[in-house]
């Protein structure tokens, strides 16, 4: 790993809000790094220059990829080393790199040319509905963000019954060898991951797995999907929902509709793309797919995707970046749901 003068301030910044004392930073090094802080740096001293020696220190031994991967472990929630991590696209961990490789590719159908695409994109409306805005608002209560158990986020999901949820199959299994139940004990499914007044994120409900939750799935060269069952018990009842259903094979959308997504890109908190800024290029029924310009990222493959009624029309699997928004192409729900329909109510 080679950092630039401004990433390792940048880094410094982040290692000092993530680890704030030398205490927290001796324990960092000794248990993952297995080495003293006072062997990597002067210790009495301003705790900046502290932290600045460590990531000199680190350069130096060549260690120094291995001390940003185990501080993020070890502080994965930190907003400050997050933002770094992102900012600068780093990823050390190797799982995470074993996911981040799993956007698949799709044969785009839809314009090209930049002045076609931006006809897609429309002035957002100077009065919202609250009555279409609380539709969207009720769905997301059904949403959540899917991650490794050390925090990394690689995916959305959704509920489609108080204990089945649906997502991507390649979020389970993002290369062509990969096993989709390997990594299954090490994923969390978190709900109403949301920014709170103060920028901070909340969170609310986690879910488990049962015991063989993988009950059906479709490759991601064909359907792309992956339906897995989740634990629940009679308390939790009442706050599950489940989403609503377009089932008319893609007849409801159009080019040049809009299309909503609720998900969580680069991992972030819960994002909504309005239709004002998602428009739709082309539906494809005989191959199960519907794509749309829209503003996506990797974490929000297994997005659901919504008519203008809130209605779940596709899974979000795959997208393109170009220079007016992302290309994306969704798996159309009613393509799915023939091979799930016995799971649901």
């Amino acid at each position: 790993m080679q950092l630039l003068s401004f990433q390792r301030e940048a880094l410094r910044q982040a290692l000092m809000s993530a680890f704030p004392t030398p205490t927290k930073l001796d324990m960092l090094l000794d248990e993952r790094l297995e080495i003293p802080l006072n062997q990597t740096a002067t210790t009495n001293q301003p705790y900046g220059d502290v932290v600045f020696e460590v990531i000199r220190w680190a350069n130096s031994e060549g260690r120094l990829e291995e001390l940003v991967s185990e501080a993020y472990r070890r502080k994965p929630r930190n907003p400050k080393f997050r933002q770094f991590m992102a900012t600068y696209g780093i990823d050390t961990n190797p799982m995470a790199r074993f996911f981040a490789s799993g956007n698949p590719e799709f044969n785009w159908l839809g314009p090209n040319e930049e002045r076609e695409l931006q006809g897609f994109w429309r002035a957002e409306p100077e009065i919202w509905d609250m009555g279409f805005l609380k539709r969207g608002v009720d769905q997301a209560a059904a949403i959540c963000r899917i991650e490794l158990s050390d925090g990394k986020a690689i995916g959305t999901g959704f509920l489609i019954a108080p204990n089945y949820l649906l997502t991507n199959y390649h979020v389970l299994a993002p290369n062509l060898d990969s096993d989709p139940h390997a990594y299954l004990p090490e994923m969390v499914f978190r709900f109403a991951t949301l920014t709170d007044p103060m920028g901070h994120e909340t969170y609310g409900s986690v879910r488990k797995l049962t015991a063989n939750p993988l009950r059906k799935f479709s490759v991601t060269h064909e359907l792309d999907y992956a339906l897995l069952e989740l634990d629940i018990d009679q308390s939790q009842l009442t706050n599950v929902i489940s989403l609503s259903m377009d089932l008319s094979g893609g007849r409801s959308l159009a080019t040049n509709d809009s299309i909503y997504l609720l998900h969580h890109p680069s991992g972030q908190t819960m994002k909504v793309s309005l239709g004002s800024r998602s428009g739709i290029t082309g539906v494809y029924p005989a191959q199960g797919v519907v794509q749309y310009i829209s503003k996506t990222a990797q974490g929000s493959s297994g997005a659901p995707c919504f008519n203008e009624q809130w209605e779940l029309v596709a899974i979000h699997y795959a997208e393109i970046s170009g220079a007016v928004g992302v290309k994306c192409e969704g798996i159309l729900f009613s393509a799915v749901y023939p091979h799930i329909k016995d799971y649901l109510p």
